[in-house]
């Protein structure tokens, strides 16, 4: 009736608090493996020692999408199109109000882009528990309390069983 033991533990949080493991002050953080035969609660500032445990995944990085890449290039270039031409323009000696004409076609090119693509939405992003994997020795620790109640579980099974020691004889 042994259970293998993985050490993978993945980090939840609870609504309630309870004791943690180490230091007996109230967390609401939980280490558990996959299917929850083990879990205990844990203080996140135990979750950073290298001497407890050690952080499996890292949180994915958030990586630039190549759509947002090219859109953040167009404008770009359209920035750098619009400051030649007005750069162009006063070198040309033109008055102000056809720069101001060209900074309103300027901002109406650019309403009628941003209306023209359509906006598409994001992707939602699963959550994803972070993964530790405790100190070997916090992991023995782990294996042998477990292992303690197992075998008093056995013993209160067994002793169920057992007739009861006769009492009140040799009392006269």
């Amino acid at each position: 009736m042994s259970v293998k033991w993985e050490n993978k533990y993945y980090q939840r949080t609870t609504g309630t608090g309870r004791p943690c493991y180490i230091c007996y002050k109230e967390s609401t953080v939980v280490l558990a493996t996959i299917n929850t035969t083990d879990f205990f609660y844990v203080c996140p500032s135990h979750l950073t020692d290298s001497g407890f445990a050690t952080l499996l995944t890292p949180p994915p990085a958030d990586k630039p999408l190549k759509e947002e890449i090219g859109k953040v290039i167009a404008e770009y270039e359209a920035k750098e199109v619009r400051r030649k031409e007005k750069s162009k323009e006063e070198r040309e000696g033109k008055d102000k109000e056809s720069e101001k004409e060209s900074i309103k076609a300027g901002k109406e090119e650019a309403e009628a882009k941003k209306a023209s693509t359509p906006l598409i939405p994001s992707t939602p992003i699963t959550p994803s528990h972070k993964s530790y994997a405790l100190h070997r020795d916090i992991f023995n620790m782990r294996i042998s309390d477990a292992k303690k109640k197992e075998n008093l579980m056995k013993a209160k099974a067994v002793s169920k069983d057992l007739p009861r020691a006769p009492t009140g004889f040799g009392r006269h």
